[in-house]
C-alpha cells in the first residue's frame, strides 16, 4: 500500500508550485521507492539546485548544479528547462546489468532538460536517481551542433551538508572519493563516483572553513585535454549513500 502510495505520488507530484517562490522557479520531487529518501529540484530564477532528505531530515541542503565552459560560458545560470520525464525501473539481479553504477536496487527517475537562454545548442539533461540506500545524479551533454564545440572548464556541483541539524565529523581525512561523512553518530553519508572513460575523476573541494560544503574539483592532469562537449558526452554518476549507524549494544539486545 505505500509503495502503490508512494509511486502515485511520484507521478501526480512530480511538478510542484510554490507560493513562497517567484513564478520562474521550477520545483520537483522525487522519492525513493520505500519513501525514505527524497530528491527536491529547485530551477530559482533559471539556477538548478538540489536538495535531499532521509527520514524526513535534510542531510543535503541546496547545493548548485552545472558547469563552467571554455570561454567562462556559464552553465549555472540562464538556463531553461525544455523537457521533463520520469520513471520506475525494478532491479533484478539475475539479468545482465550494462549499468556501471555501484548502487543498486529499485529506483525512481526524472531526467530534466536545460537549454542556455541566450544559446538554445548549448544544454544538457540532468539524470537524478532515488534509491532506497541513497541517490545518484549525472549530466548528459546535448552537444552544440556548430563547428565551435565548447569544453568543459571545471563542474560547479556541490555538496552541501546541512550544519542546521547536524554536527558532522569527516571520517577520512581527503578530499578523493569516497568520502565518508559521519552524522552525531546516527547515519553516515558517503559521497562516490562511477568511471566515465575520457572524464576526469572527481575530487572534494572544501569551500567553508567548517568543512561541511564542498564542490567538485575534477581532477584534471597538465596534459589532459579539455572535456569537448559534444551529444552525448556523459559525465560519471554522482552518488550520495545514506546509512543509518546501528547500535550494536542494543542490536544485538534486540536479536538476542
Amino acid at each position: 500500500m505505500i509503495r502503490t502510495l508512494n509511486l502515485c505520488l511520484f507521478t501526480v507530484i512530480f511538478l510542484l508550485c510554490s507560493c513562497s517562490k517567484s513564478k520562474d522557479s521550477y520545483e520537483a520531487y522525487l522519492p525513493s521507492p520505500d519513501s525514505r529518501i527524497h530528491i527536491y529540484f529547485n530551477h530559482n530564477k533559471g539556477e538548478p539546485y538540489y536538495l535531499v532528505y532521509y527520514r524526513n531530515e535534510i542531510i543535503i541542503d541546496w547545493s548548485l548544479l552545472g558547469f563552467t565552459l571554455s570561454d567562462n560560458i556559464s552553465l549555472t545560470d540562464n538556463l531553461m528547462i525544455t523537457n521533463t520525464k520520469s520513471k520506475s525501473e525494478k532491479y533484478r539481479e539475475n539479468e545482465p546489468d550494462m549499468d556501471t553504477i555501484t548502487i543498486k536496487g529499485d529506483y525512481n527517475e526524472m531526467t530534466i532538460g536545460f537549454e542556455k537562454v541566450n544559446n538554445p545548442k548549448l544544454g544538457f539533461d540532468l539524470v537524478l536517481r532515488s534509491y532506497n540506500k541513497g541517490i545518484a545524479f549525472r549530466y548528459i551533454f546535448k552537444g552544440e551542433g556548430t563547428e565551435k564545440v565548447s569544453s568543459i572548464l571545471s563542474e560547479e556541483t556541490q555538496f552541501n551538508l546541512n550544519v542546521n541539524i547536524f554536527n558532522w565529523t569527516l571520517a577520512q581525512d581527503t578530499s578523493d572519493l569516497p568520502v565518508t561523512f559521519i552524522a552525531d553518530k546516527r547515519f553516515s553519508v558517503i559521497i562516490d563516483e562511477t568511471i566515465e572513460v575520457g572524464y576526469p575523476k572527481m575530487k572534494l573541494k572544501s569551500v567553508s572553513n567548517d568543512k561541511t560544503r564542498f564542490k567538485c574539483l575534477l581532477n584534471r592532469k597538465n596534459a589532459d585535454p579539455l572535456i569537448k562537449i559534444e551529444a552525448e558526452v556523459k559525465s560519471p554518476w554522482r552518488i550520495i549513500f545514506i546509512k543509518k549507524i546501528v547500535d550494536q549494544k542494543n542490536h544485538n539486545k534486540d536479536e538476542s
